[in-house]
């Protein structure tokens, strides 16, 4: 048995995702979302489990009271989800428990973070251990929620499948005999109208569907589509609108008609149609939407969130409402800004756009929308917190550096940045080169730590203050770097040149603490 290099720990859920992320490139593999309680089911806010990695770098943390971990996207890790606290007979809870392994108590049971080594691809996630008395599910596909207040116990520890598979239903698994691939499962497998979570999710509710009329009008908006999983997709649809009836077959064979290398006539075609019967599809006509974006993006990202069903959502992560007085507050060009209503409804008056109305449109301002949406995000505190460590109801005024990590780092193209530092400024003194460079770093990657220490540069005008400096500040964008030309009011005791610039240490509010002198 091995373990991934993550040390036993008992620490918040956030860093324990932090310390995932930074083992594997610094790719971002959590979000922040919104679960709320609707009826006794766990119902998301903000979910996008369908994420491709790229797309997921691209998005930003959002703001929420639960985690959401891509499971997908992390090579050999499951997620051994036990859904009750009582668990009598089950050996492997009791080797896992044995092992320490990485685990967090949820309301009805627990989350064990594992690695398995050589698990084959399989269909099923729920109820697969060998006892069927014993709830308990292997999750892989779907993404898994923490609450922000969760702790996380022990370590992530490595398997072979070899040597635990006694106690998984594999037949009930439905286990094909290839080992599984690094990544999400196959893409028939994928529900791409609702978010994937807990089992607490609904899974019969039921599908939207369009007339005839507007399928057609739909499916003709989108570019052609014939690469297989698309074209399988676009079936699933059309048995999904229709309920498997003629209809849905008719369109989707004149279709495939329009690709005529691949087209294998209509018998074979209605063969693979009646295949989407309980094959656990869950596309609808939405999909066209989100498709007709994605090949003619709208200017108006309002008017593209709102066909989607997703303005409330990312308004949400953008715009919020302040209960205390009333106010807006919100980003724009990743400015912070608190208006009254009245000013930010004019500011988002612009992003207006069409949407149908019985038999006409009608123009509506994305904002009026939001405000009147039950589902509008309300905080009542305003917080400036770098660790992203948010309760929900707080609106979180960090917006990170403006060049983000990608963990792909090479040190040879700085390296007249790090010459510098070491002949210039530390005067090739080793020990106040690391201590530099250390000081640095400790901004960059611990930004909600207070350092105590400002570095003080004295020199004559001309050695290149600037030249590192600038570097730094370009990383750290302007919202949290400020730089002067002259800081003589604040080192008058000095002699010579005060020119220089100031770092400005994120939370601090002070210079206080030791100086360190260069």
């Amino acid at each position: 048995m091995a373990e991934l290099n993550i040390e036993n720990s008992y620490m918040n859920v956030n860093e324990f995702f932090d310390t995932i992320e930074q083992e594997h490139d610094g790719n971002k593999l959590y979000r922040f979302i919104n679960v709320s309680l609707k009826e006794g089911k766990k119902v998301p806010f903000g979910e996008k489990n369908n994420l491709t990695q790229e797309e997921l770098n691209g998005t930003s943390r959002g703001n929420g009271n639960t985690l959401s971990l891509y499971v997908k996207h992390i090579q050999d890790l499951y997620v051994v989800d036990f859904d009750t606290k009582i668990i009598d007979d089950c050996k492997f809870y009791d080797i896992l428990n044995d092992d320490c392994v990485a685990h967090t108590e949820t309301t009805k049971g627990s989350h064990y973070y594992i690695k398995i080594i050589g698990i084959p691809v399989y269909t099923n996630q729920q109820k697969v251990y060998i006892d069927e008395n014993v709830e308990m599910d292997l999750i892989k596909k779907n993404n898994i929620w923490e609450t922000r207040t969760r702790m996380v116990n022990g370590t992530i520890k490595s398997y072979k499948w070899d040597s635990i598979k006694q106690y998984f239903n594999v037949e009930k698994m439905g286990i094909q005999g290839s080992i599984s691939p690094p990544v999400s499962p196959p893409s028939s497998d994928n529900n791409d109208d609702e978010p994937e979570g807990w089992a607490e999710i609904d899974d019969h509710t039921p599908l939207p569907k369009c007339s005839l009329d507007d399928f057609k009008k739909h499916l003709s908006s989108i570019k052609p589509r014939y690469d297989y999983d698309s074209w399988v997709k676009i079936g699933m649809i059309c048995y999904n609108n229709f309920d498997g009836d003629v209809n849905g077959l008719k369109i989707w064979n004149d279709y495939s008609k329009e690709d005529e290398e691949n087209y294998e006539g209509k018998k074979a075609l209605k063969k693979k149609y009646l295949t989407f019967n309980g094959n656990g599809n869950k596309l609808s006509y939405k999909q066209f939407i989100r498709w007709n974006i994605i090949d003619y993006p709208p200017k108006n990202k309002y008017e593209g969130w709102y066909k989607t069903n997703s303005l409330i959502e990312n308004m949400n992560e953008e715009c919020m409402y302040y209960t205390n007085t009333g106010d807006i507050l919100y980003f724009s060009n990743n400015n912070f800004i608190r208006n009254k209503t009245a000013i930010a409804k004019q500011y988002y008056k612009k992003f207006s756009f069409e949407i149908p109305c019985e038999e006409k449109t009608k123009i509506v301002n994305p904002f009026d929308l939001w405000l009147d949406s039950i589902d509008r995000k309300d905080v009542d505190k305003i917080v400036f917190n770098p660790k992203n460590t948010c309760k929900s109801n707080e609106f979180n005024i960090w917006k990170g550096f403006k060049i983000k990590p990608t963990g792909q780092g090479d040190e040879t193209k700085i390296q007249k940045w790090l010459n510098h530092i070491r002949h210039i400024w530390a005067c090739d003194d080793e020990d106040t080169y690391n201590y530099i460079l250390n000081w640095f770093a400790r901004i960059l990657q611990q930004p909600w730590k207070k350092n105590n220490i400002c570095l003080v540069l004295h020199s004559i005008e001309g050695v290149g203050k600037s030249f590192v400096l600038d570097m730094i500040g370009e990383i750290i964008g302007d919202e949290y770097y400020y730089s002067t030309s002259s800081l003589k009011h604040i080192l008058g005791e000095f002699n010579g040149d005060a020119e220089g610039k100031i770092l400005v240490n994120l939370n601090e509010t002070n210079w206080g603490g030791d100086k360190k002198m260069v």
